[in-house]
């Protein structure tokens, strides 16, 4: 409803993170995808690209997880959530 507040990425991410914990992994997947197209740098962004790598692997595609976590972890070389992609892409089973 405010597409211009300051904490539209947040909501972005926490819509993310609700669709997920809901099993909604359709929905959860498409409002990631929306925040790698508006805040492709943020954080969060990278979060969110996390929770699509683990729908992948629910869903038995190992390789697209595999996809997304070393997107992230190229993306997000610099920052924390690099360590969580290394260690889920240590976890998926090819």
């Amino acid at each position: 409803q405010m597409p211009y507040s300051v904490h539209i990425t947040e909501a972005l991410f926490l819509l993310t993170e609700i669709y997920f914990r809901t099993e909604n992994y359709e929905r959860s997947i498409l409002t990631a995808e929306k925040m790698l197209e508006l805040f492709p740098e943020s954080e969060l962004t990278g979060f969110a690209l996390l929770r699509i790598g683990k729908i992948y692997e629910y869903q038995e595609r190992p390789e697209e997880a595999v996809d997304i976590y070393q997107t992230v972890l190229k993306s997000f070389a610099d920052r924390g959530i690099a360590s969580q992609a290394k260690k889920s892409l240590q976890s998926v089973q090819l």
